[in-house]
């Protein structure tokens, strides 16, 4: 990596509510390139290279899964899961 960026964000259902549990992971340049897990609070932060583009996957059983484009040098993104 090229140093590190802090990608973050917050996880909501459709409802608004934040939710926990959320597994957040990054694949960039076609790699693993981390992952987290939401809080209670329905946030995550996690470390990407900040020169390329991620492409970020959000996972919770019950609820369908969600993908995102984070662009290179991003440091927020937010997603809302719907129920499966």
């Amino acid at each position: 990596m090229n140093g590190d960026n802090t990608l973050s964000g917050t996880v909501t259902d459709d409802n608004d509510s934040p939710l926990a549990g959320v597994a957040v992971s990054a694949v960039q340049n076609g790699e693993d390139a981390g992952g987290a897990t939401t809080g209670s609070d329905g946030t995550y932060s996690m470390s990407v290279d900040p020169t390329m583009e991620a492409v970020v996957t959000f996972r919770l059983g019950g609820y369908v899964t969600y993908v995102a484009n984070a662009d290179a040098g991003a440091t927020s993104l937010d997603a809302t899961l719907q129920r499966a």
